[in-house]
């Protein structure tokens, strides 16, 4: 973290970022002044000392809009203005409050200062406001793409890597989650990604099952026919039970991947500025399975009238694309862009394969196009639903990575005004060109935009502290293991953790001097094992360190049933006198046997100054 993180929320009346907007607090001094503080990515400005002001503050919140307008030839269109645009939420036409133009020019220059160092162009619409130096997140999911996949397109991006964003992070599946700090030079792009572990035996396990699936449907099929049976009547059911087998493991491997690309989302959500994840996937079925009932319909439409129609009935009961459009939506809430490049480039179908005998039971061509498209238009609702794109059938994908990552990284920037407290409502957007200006050109945004509630907020920051190590500490506070392990069986051990805050970086508003402190954890250990996130509200009594009470939040998943996004409360804890001048809390985690890392949050709920910390914790001790 920068030096002027720890000036965050130093006031009572501060500005806070809520979702991918920016926040401005502004207060009105009734003839003795007047003080304007800008927030752009959560920080704040301080006023002058000695300006004085009395009244109430008004929060202003802009919700930002990354906006990309490209030439057939993927050349960004650079020279619009705010009212070449039409900005559209929920299907109401809205004000552009904020604009910042199109530049090819935000990476950081040799020996120069970073462009998220430079003051604000004399374009911006918003006093205060920056833009700062994208991010670019490398995302493998080596969970679903075998290793020889993984190599060829590594190679072909990693020499294009220095054409792209200032600042990387590496993030791969691979039995769990695993992140690189933020990296600034090629040669440590390439220095972490060559000591990255191959992936999974599952991923290439997972990427025959297609052909696993198909194999048992074709046996079925010519056991049936020497048998002397009925085919397609007799075996029907025998058919139908294979291929939702294959149905429900594919639907358990979307569950699974949406489940960590929403997590990788949610630890780069602390890092300021724009967020290009390039996710790098063999692909994850859109309809579990169609290939495979549609191969059933190939082998029995000879055989049964209604072939065609019972396998229809059963591609359609299997949709992933809820889960997929959440996802989308919850990479927009932290205002990331997805680019989505499939590791398997031009894929080899089965309709050529040695494996079967007979032209009746080899797949079809179609029934090739059908999986392919099937594996690649997951990648795309993604992408598409944030504003990016889906290279697929390309077996070199870095230079269309590169022209995709400029876009997402140069577009314009459009704002618009947000109403009201924080609700946790999602708003649908839409952007055009007023008056349909410059024919032939595309236009990409993201599709949503979400403003999000003080909890769904701070889990996003604690994540980023938790995966990227995204540490600030203006409280002062101090963490530690405590004694009294307790062993718990199956490996599990409870853990104290001991809290120290210092009173004089606390507030009161009773005379008395009671304070209300906000705590929350997670933590992750070996073996990609992750904690549900816990929050406890402290109400503490003068003198005394002791609770007042507890009360314990609850916050769903963007992503619904899959992202590990809830925030529950029954953490035990209790407060103790500590030293002169200090508040201590212990709060008792259950983790388990290994190397385990605890993520820290605490927020002064008063004036909102929050501090997050990181330990590291071999358990047991």
């Amino acid at each position: 973290m920068n030096s002027s993180a720890a000036t965050r929320g130093a006031r009572s009346r501060q500005a806070i970022r809520i979702g991918p907007g920016l926040g401005l607090g502004l207060s009105l001094g009734f003839g003795l002044g007047l003080g304007l503080a800008c927030a752009a990515s959560g920080r704040a400005q301080e006023p002058a000392a000695d300006t004085e002001s009395v009244g109430d503050t008004v929060f202003v919140r802009i919700a930002l809009i990354d906006v990309v307008v490209a030439d057939r030839a993927g050349r960004v269109v650079e020279d619009l203005e705010a009212d070449d645009f039409v900005l559209k939420v929920d299907g109401r036409v809205v004000p552009i409050v904020h604009f910042e133009p199109a530049s090819p020019n935000t990476r950081e220059p040799a020996g120069g200062e970073s462009d998220s160092d430079r003051l604000p162009s004399a374009t911006s619409a918003t006093p205060g406001v920056r833009s700062e130096a994208p991010t670019l997140v490398l995302y493998l999911d080596d969970d679903n793409t075998p290793n020889h996949l993984r190599s060829r397109v590594l190679e072909d991006l990693l020499a294009s890597l220095d054409e792209l964003a200032p600042r990387v992070v590496v993030a791969q599946r691979l039995r769990g989650l695993r992140f690189s700090p933020p990296l600034t030079s090629l040669a440590d792009v390439r220095d972490h990604v060559a000591g990255l572990g191959e992936p999974s035996a599952k991923a290439l396990a997972d990427s025959r099952g297609r052909s696993r699936t198909t194999q048992e449907l074709a046996t079925s099929h010519e056991l049936c026919l020497l048998a002397g049976c009925e085919p397609c009547e007799d075996n029907w059911g025998e058919l139908m039970a294979i291929a939702r087998h294959h149905a429900v493991a594919e639907e358990r491997r979307t569950a699974e991947t949406v489940g960590a690309l929403a997590e990788v989302v949610s630890a780069v959500s602390g890092l300021d500025g724009r967020k290009v994840l390039v996710w790098v996937s063999a692909g994850i079925p859109h309809r579990p399975a169609i290939e495979a009932f549609a191969y059933v319909g190939e082998l029995c439409g000879a055989y049964r009238s209604d072939a065609e129609t019972e396998t229809m009935r059963e591609i359609l009961s299997y949709d992933e694309s809820g889960r997929l459009h959440q996802v989308a939506a919850h990479a927009n809430s932290h205002r990331v862009t997805v680019i989505a490049v499939d590791a398997a480039g031009l894929r080899a179908g089965l309709s050529a394969a040695v494996d079967f005998a007979t032209a009746e039971i080899r797949p079809s061509m179609r029934n090739d196009n059908i999986s392919s498209a099937n594996l690649q238009s997951s990648l795309g609702i993604v992408a598409r639903g944030t504003g990016g794109r889906a290279i697929t059938d390309d077996n070199r994908p870095g230079a269309a990575v590169t022209t995709a990552v400029g876009q997402a990284s140069n577009g314009y920037l459009l704002g618009f005004s947000l109403e009201g407290p924080p609700s946790g409502r999602e708003h649908r957007v839409a952007v055009e060109l007023a008056g349909g200006r410059r024919r032939g050109v595309v236009v990409r945004h993201r599709e949503s935009v979400r403003d999000k509630t003080l909890e769904e907020r701070l889990f996003d920051e604690l994540m980023a502290t938790l995966y990227l190590g995204e540490t600030d500490n203006p409280l002062g506070a101090t963490v530690e293991v405590r004694e009294g392990t307790v062993e718990l069986g199956r490996r599990f051990w409870e853990i104290p953790i001991g809290i120290r805050v210092p009173v004089e970086g606390l507030r009161s508003l009773t005379a008395e001097g009671s304070r209300s402190l906000r705590v929350w954890l997670t933590a992750h250990g070996d073996g990609g094992w992750r904690s549900k996130t816990r929050q406890e509200l402290f109400a503490t009594s003068p003198g005394e360190g002791k609770i007042e009470g507890k009360i314990a939040g609850n916050v769903e998943g963007n992503v619904e049933g899959d992202i590990e996004g809830d925030i529950e409360g029954n953490v035990e804890g209790d407060a103790e006198g500590g030293s002169d001048g200090e508040l201590e809390l212990v709060v008792r985690m259950e983790l388990p046997e290994g190397e385990n890392r605890i993520a820290v949050g605490i927020r002064e709920e008063i004036t909102g100054v929050t501090s997050r910390l990181v330990l590291e914790a071999n358990v047991p001790p």
